[in-house]
């Protein structure tokens, strides 16, 4: 039975290399097998969320992560002195703030949650009410479109382009109406992953700023961001601005860790609903606690800054190695955008093609992507799609191109060299 398995070597402190991968579970899920002489495709999922197998399966922390979640579901834990809780929650917020948004001045993670959605959900908790106005690009993340039509919020669309939201558009829109908050994803967007221009985010804040109206970022793919993220211009703007970000997904096992991180005063001015949330039981706060911990303790721990950082450099080999093969492949007319890193590419699929119609025939070929009409707040352009390989093995890579730019063929009735 013909097999592979991905392996990969990140620094591991004076003992060398850790060896990370290539294990009992994820070796069979990434096996190749054949049927009566003919081979059974291996589905290639990139479709994004969180990955079944990441960078640190299988060590240490994975067993410390999920021995901690099973003793606080179990209430075997000790009980915590008074306020521990919340200062391992600080601790943590503190290292996460260092590490994935590079410790800007004035920026303080405010809030922990198990991921940018719920963090962004939070915020829509506590500014909105239904009906309230929420300004937006016209290209957003999927997740987050979906929370405000689930919120009733209304959203707003300031005309724009790969560099941005137009100031006069959002000049001539703040003119009109105040909205709750303007929503803007200005470093590695997703889907897009192009980065706004320099002058285009001073304009923004400045904006903003000068309306009163509260900057919400999202900085979800921030911390696989090919150039740092910086939040000066909203410094210097003076602009109230909450991020909301998380950690990579396939970087930690099984861990969905967020925040809302505040530039400025970390209370909210007058919210409608309290901010936090609703408490949930103490079992689950338990688990979250302990979950807290294990996040701590990798994070003080001197290997993980080799851990992250040899995760950004997969992902974005992984990135690279996929617009070459897609360059050197025949999409018929087909484009995309030069993401500046995270975990995605938009692709513009050749004329007279739709996203749900080369999905099924994707289907077929054992391949999976997000259809990119989910991703427009507004008219969406049916031709798109949306493709996560960065959790894909290099050796599939080239082979998941390939059944891309064959069902493309297919459907346009057009001979393809793949």
């Amino acid at each position: 039975m013909p097999r592979w398995e991905e392996t990969l070597d990140v620094p591991a402190g004076r003992s060398g290399t850790q060896r990370i991968g290539g294990q009992g579970r994820k070796r069979r899920a990434q096996r190749w097998t054949k049927d009566g002489g003919s081979a059974v495709e291996r589905l290639i999922n990139w479709m994004g969320g969180c990955p079944g197998n990441s960078l640190l399966s299988g060590t240490e922390w994975e067993e410390d992560l999920y021995r901690a979640i099973a003793a606080a579901r179990e209430g075997k834990l000790p009980p915590e002195p008074a306020g521990k809780a919340e200062e391992t929650s600080a601790s943590l917020g503190r290292r996460l703030c260092e590490r994935a948004l590079g410790a800007p001045e004035g920026l303080t993670v405010t809030a922990l949650t198990s991921g940018a959605d719920e963090a962004l959900l939070k915020l829509l908790a506590a500014f909105t009410e239904p009906g309230d106005a929420v300004f937006t690009e016209r290209l957003a993340p999927r997740s987050a479109l979906m929370l405000f039509r689930r919120m009733a919020v209304r959203t707003v669309v300031v005309p724009g382009d790969e560099s941005g939201m137009d100031p006069e558009a959002l000049l001539a829109a703040l003119a009109r109406e105040k909205p709750a908050f303007v929503y803007a994803s200005p470093v590695c967007p997703d889907p897009s992953g192009r980065r706004w221009d320099d002058e285009r985010r001073r304009a923004l804040a400045l904006l903003c700023a000068w309306a009163g109206v509260l900057l919400v970022r999202d900085d979800r793919q921030l911390a696989l961001a090919e150039a740092p993220g910086s939040f000066e211009a909203e410094r210097e703007a003076g602009v109230r601005l909450f991020s909301v970000g998380q950690v990579p997904p396939g970087l930690f096992p099984g861990l969905r860790l967020g925040w809302i991180a505040t530039l400025g005063s970390g209370e909210p001015v007058g919210p409608r609903r309290r901010f936090g949330g609703h408490e949930t039981g103490s079992a689950v706060r338990r688990a979250r606690a302990a979950v807290h911990g294990a996040a701590l303790r990798w994070l003080d721990d001197p290997r993980s800054h080799g851990h992250w950082e040899a995760f950004r450099k997969r992902s974005r080999d992984r990135l690279r190695l996929f617009l070459r093969t897609l360059e050197a492949a025949d999409l018929a007319g087909g484009g995309w955008i030069e993401p500046d890193g995270g975990m995605h590419v938009w692709i513009r699929l050749p004329e007279g093609l739709e996203g749900e119609a080369m999905l099924r025939a994707a289907w077929r070929k054992s391949l999976l992507f997000q259809p990119g009409s989910g991703f427009f707040a507004a008219d969406p352009e049916r031709n798109t799609i949306r493709v996560t390989p960065v959790h894909t093995p290099e050796a599939q890579i080239k082979e998941g191109v390939r059944r891309l730019a064959e069902s493309a063929s297919e459907l346009t009735g057009r001979w393809s060299p793949w």
